[in-house]
């Protein structure tokens, strides 16, 4: 989106130093405004009420919990999010990040490589996606992106 375009050339200038200290923690609230989007756009609810009746979006975890989410991103990918990002028993990215706990030796581990790619191929696919539609309907010869690499929607 325009409006979140500084942090996305930040990702990509703190990419050659380290996954996560520009990319990763830049990336995983991206991802999280990604899936809030893409889910909004197909006319799911992203907000909750409150006890005290004020409006709150939800959260990463309970955007990933909701069955729309599985049927636009797919089942794998929404499992991999979960586990990568939010679940207590895995790395716990996203609240580690958010929350300044994330060591050194975490920030380089493999799960947060895995995670950071993850990450930029949701934040990048889409713009290969539409080049490639593009170079289809103009007959060029690129090949289509596949389509589970991709949110369905």
């Amino acid at each position: 989106p325009p409006a979140h375009l500084h942090p996305q050339t930040m990702i990509n200038l703190n990419k050659p130093r380290s996954p996560v200290s520009g990319g990763l923690s830049l990336l995983v609230p991206q991802v999280e405004h990604l899936v809030r989007r893409w889910l909004k756009a197909s006319g799911v609810n992203t907000i909750f009420m409150g006890e005290n009746g004020i409006e709150t979006e939800k959260g990463l975890n309970a955007l990933l919990e909701i069955p729309e989410t599985s049927d636009i991103f797919g089942g794998n990918l929404v499992f991999v999010l979960r586990c990568l990002l939010c679940e207590q028993s895995g790395p716990n990215l996203r609240n580690d990040l958010a929350h300044g706990l994330l060591t050194d030796g975490q920030a380089w581990s493999a799960a947060s490589v895995y995670a950071w790619w993850i990450c930029l191929r949701l934040a990048v696919l889409p713009f290969f996606h539409v080049r490639h539609q593009q170079r289809d309907v103009s007959g060029g010869d690129a090949e289509a992106v596949p389509a589970d690499e991709t949110p369905r929607k």
